[in-house]
């Protein structure tokens, strides 16, 4: 796996990126993962949270998803549910869901174009 960074370093870099105003934070179901498909980097996310729940309201967190392992787009609502499923369950109710996106377009969905949607 990847190199790991204590979190107490961790939580020290988020800190301070919060202190210096960035508070639009991205993450992704696939920046990451454990041994048994874990979502470490949104894990590492709910433990600083859990630690410092008052900078909680302070984070807009956005998190892409809707990518099979192999990096084909799935926007299908199944695997889609399933992943914001999964990544609510990695944060633990220690920080809202602001945002959910799709990492790539999914060329099997159709997606109206907005004038198209004005009807």
């Amino acid at each position: 796996m990847g190199r790991h960074v204590p979190d107490e370093d961790a939580f020290q870099a988020m800190k301070a990126a919060i202190d210096s105003g960035a508070t639009f934070w991205n993450a992704g179901v696939f920046y990451g993962r454990g041994p048994n498909g874990e979502l470490t980097n949104i894990e590492l996310i709910a433990r600083f949270f859990a630690k410092y729940p008052q900078l909680a309201e302070k984070v807009f967190l956005s998190v892409k998803g809707g990518v099979q392992p192999n990096w084909e787009p799935d926007a299908s609502p199944e695997f889609l549910r399933r992943d914001v499923d999964n990544v609510l369950k990695a944060l633990d109710g220690k920080k809202k869901l602001d945002m959910f996106e799709c990492a790539r377009v999914d060329p099997k969905v159709y997606v109206p174009t907005p004038k198209e949607d004005k009807g």
